[in-house]
Order: C-alpha cells, then sequence, then structure tokens
C-alpha cells in the first residue's frame, strides 16, 4: 500500500534562497533585504531545507518579564535580529546553518545547485502583517514540502554538557524550552 501524506494547507507561496545566495550574503538577510532579488518560489527539484530557529540576539527590552503586551512583544522583537551582530559570536547563526548544510552536501552527495534554504527571517515578509500571517499558516505545508529540517543551536550551548557535538535534539542541553 502507498502511504497517503495529508495536504496542509498554503496561503502563500513558498518563497526559498539558493544555499550559494545564502552562502555568499555573509549574514542572514530579513525580507525586505532577500525579496528583491534573492527569493523564488520553490519548485519540485529543489532539495529544500527547512531552517527551524530560535533568536540568539534579543533586543535588551525583550528579557522575559518585561513584556507586558502581544503589540509591545511584536514591536520589540520587529526590533531585533535572530543572529548575532556583532562581537565575538557575529554571524554565528549564519555559520553554523552554512555548516550544517555543508555536512548535509557531504553526507548525502547532494548537488549544491539544487540546495535552497527555507527561513521564516527571509522566506515570510516581516513588514506587511497580513503578509506575515499567511506566511506564518503556511508553515506545515512548507515542512512538509521540505527535504531536510536544520536546527541551529549555539555551537557552545550544544557542547558544553558532553564536549561532542550534538547530533540528535536529545543530546542538547535545555533543547526543549522554546
Amino acid at each position: 500500500p502507498t502511504l497517503q501524506l495529508p495536504e496542509f494547507p498554503c496561503y502563500t507561496p513558498m518563497l526559498v534562497m539558493q544555499y550559494t545566495e545564502f552562502r555568499a550574503a555573509g549574514c542572514l538577510l530579513r525580507s525586505s533585504v532577500a525579496k528583491p532579488n534573492l527569493l523564488r518560489t520553490a519548485e519540485p527539484k529543489d532539495i529544500c531545507v527547512f531552517i527551524s530557529h530560535n533568536w540568539w540576539m534579543r533586543h535588551p527590552e525583550s528579557r522575559e518579564g518585561s513584556i507586558t503586551s502581544n503589540s509591545e512583544s511584536s514591536a520589540i522583537m520587529n526590533l531585533g535580529c535572530p543572529d548575532f551582530i556583532d562581537g565575538e559570536h557575529k554571524a554565528l547563526k549564519w555559520r553554523t546553518i552554512c555548516n550544517g548544510i555543508d555536512a548535509l552536501v557531504v553526507e548525502f552527495s547532494l548537488e549544491m545547485r539544487h540546495i535552497v534554504l527555507w527561513m521564516d527571517w527571509f522566506s515570510i515578509d516581516q513588514d506587511d502583517m497580513e503578509q506575515k500571517t499567511r506566511g506564518i499558516r503556511s508553515m506545515i505545508h512548507y515542512i512538509t514540502r521540505s527535504t531536510f529540517m536544520l536546527i541551529p543551536l549555539p555551537t557552545p550551548r550544544a557542547e558544553q554538557e558532553s564536549g561532542a557535538p550534538a547530533c540528535f535534539p536529545e543530546q542538547i542541553a535545555g533543547y526543549g524550552h522554546r
């Protein structure tokens, strides 16, 4: 018997970035920067890597307990960036993602030209709230269209418990907190 997968709703096209373009950017690009030239609609031939992440760099005011409303939370989060923007950890998430993709290329003998990435920061419009909502509501559809899912974590945190890199979620200290 053939396994029939459920269909999940898609409210806006799945926009992806070619991995080679992502690597050349040198940092995580916001949707408003990536959209004009670097994003395209996912195609069946693509090897899509869905990037599931949390924010490593937050606006100082977004610390737990200081947010009093959802609108305040949204406003503060829009000031931030999901990666470190300066200092010794600058672009750590971008570098971690590149290392993860490079490992996938080697392990599964993938052709670089077919690899595309989907990440909410650049694939979902961050400025138009209606489009953003459509993108968020379509995420389960995007996941089911992806070949791989990569969950980047700050390397020191992932390795601090055992001294060895984590390969599975249960090996990552504090993973379930998000």
